[in-house]
């Protein structure tokens, strides 16, 4: 099938229309990451990378979007001798001078000095963060798409233990907490090699967590990393209605660099995005999040609704967001005292 995306117009092979990473097939093709695929434009767009590398192209699409849309130089590596020639025949109709590479990720990353390594595969990206931060150049990005969600957000955890060293609660915070985690566990790899990170923007949308985080390579920027990892225990932390419970070692710190977000110049084939990635900015008020389902089940309480919610925290002085984490939780900034008495505030 051929489709249009952006600037882009492309064969691919299977289309996946649910929302699920779908079967992995030569060209394969899945809707569902337009998202993914438009913000990493955005970013591309913004950061203006000397050399960006799409590591595990599929398609081209990615590339080719980048190129055309962005603006900016592109390597694309692909092992499957089909997708590569499909990759290549796009890249061809589309008129981009796209370089691509019938090998592996591993190979092609070492061979230039990319500034923005783009980490895409079919499945986990746990193998391969690795490579990505040894070959990235000081200052440069990762952007990174992790779909094994189960694992991340707590339904396997004796798999996220083996594989990241941590564990979280597989409750209705569990896609942050997924994200932190794996956030927690890219910074103490980078440590490891005397690396630090800041993330850059960090979201969740159906079936895969999306990161971009700048990666500097100095030891006390790998210190601060390091401090910005923890335990959290939302009884401890949020409210006395959760039990005790350590969840982590997680990334306690920003999800979003606001500055970026806040600076963003949206280029007309993604300008339909500026609302959801200027709320974005509002998921680091805070490490977790009141969330109004939990509260009204635990007091066996109506629901509150979460507008009136927002209106009666927002005369009251607080500082309040919806978070894209969940559709009944709320971002509460600087919150001077616990969730529990928030609740008495928006109890029905």
């Amino acid at each position: 099938m051929e489709i249009r995306e952006g600037l882009a117009y492309v064969r691919t092979g299977v289309n996946n229309p649910s929302n699920s990473p779908g079967t992995v097939t030569a060209g394969f093709f899945n809707p569902v990451q337009k998202l993914n695929r438009d913000i990493t434009v955005l970013s591309v767009y913004n950061i203006q990378p000397k050399l960006y590398l799409d590591g595990f192209t599929g398609t081209g699409l990615r590339a080719i979007r980048v190129e055309k849309e962005a603006g900016v130089r592109c390597v694309a590596s692909e092992r499957n001798r089909m997708a590569y020639e499909m990759s290549r025949e796009n890249i061809q109709k589309n008129g981009c001078d796209v370089e691509i590479h019938n090998k592996t990720f591993e190979s092609v990353v070492s061979t230039y000095n990319f500034d923005f390594i783009d980490i895409d595969p079919y499945g986990s990206a746990f193998p391969y963060l690795d490579v990505a931060l040894n070959y990235i150049r000081n200052g440069g990005y990762l952007g990174i798409t992790a779909t094994d969600l189960s694992t991340l957000s707590g339904s396997v955890p004796e798999k996220a233990m083996r594989r990241y060293g941590a564990s979280v609660k597989n409750d209705r915070m569990k896609h942050e907490m997924g994200i932190r985690l794996f956030l927690g566990y890219a910074a103490r790899r980078a440590a490891a090699f005397d690396r630090g990170i800041i993330p850059v923007l960090s979201f969740w949308h159906g079936h895969y967590y999306r990161v971009i985080i700048r990666i500097f390579q100095n030891l006390r920027r790998a210190e601060e990393s390091l401090s910005q990892i923890g335990i959290f225990d939302k009884n401890a932390e949020l409210s006395s209605i959760y039990e005790k419970r350590a969840e982590g070692p997680i990334w306690k710190g920003n999800l979003q660099d606001d500055i970026f977000l806040g600076s963003l110049k949206y280029p007309d084939s993604v300008s339909g995005l500026k609302i959801f990635v200027q709320s974005l900015a509002n998921e680091n008020y805070s490490c977790g999040f009141f969330e109004l389902t939990d509260h009204a089940s635990y007091h066996s309480s109506d629901l509150p609704s979460v507008a009136k919610s927002m209106e009666i925290l927002t005369s009251s002085g607080y500082r309040a967001s919806r978070t894209h984490f969940s559709s009944t939780g709320l971002k509460i900034a600087k919150c001077r005292e616990d969730f529990d008495s928030v609740w008495k505030l928006v109890a029905p």
